[in-house]
């Protein structure tokens, strides 16, 4: 997974993603990347959008698309007038068919 990464940001992705199934606290990793906050090591990139939609996907799941396991509460998928649930399968997002 790491040597596919397409990029400084990816390869975060799985680093956090290892350091969630290892269940350990207190750290975290912050990818260096080229711009960023002034004084910072990567000063001057460009801030891009997260994507967080604060949904927890099931992991045993495998049919198609990709079932909710949990809502985070304060999350934009959490929001009024937001039609997630628990359970609910999502197979895509603004019309592009998500595939694991």
């Amino acid at each position: 997974m790491a040597a596919s990464a397409a990029d400084a940001m990816d390869f975060g992705d799985v680093i956090r993603l290892l350091m969630g199934h290892l269940n350990s606290s207190h750290i975290g990793y912050t990818p260096s990347i080229a711009g960023g906050a002034p004084g910072s090591r990567s000063e001057g990139a460009e801030a891009g959008p997260t994507g967080f939609l604060g949904i927890v996907w099931d992991e045993a799941y495998t049919g198609p698309g990709m079932k909710v396991a949990r809502v985070i509460a304060g999350s934009p998928a959490s929001k009024a007038g937001q039609k997630v649930a628990v359970g609910d399968v999502i197979t895509a997002i603004n019309g592009t068919e998500i595939d694991k």
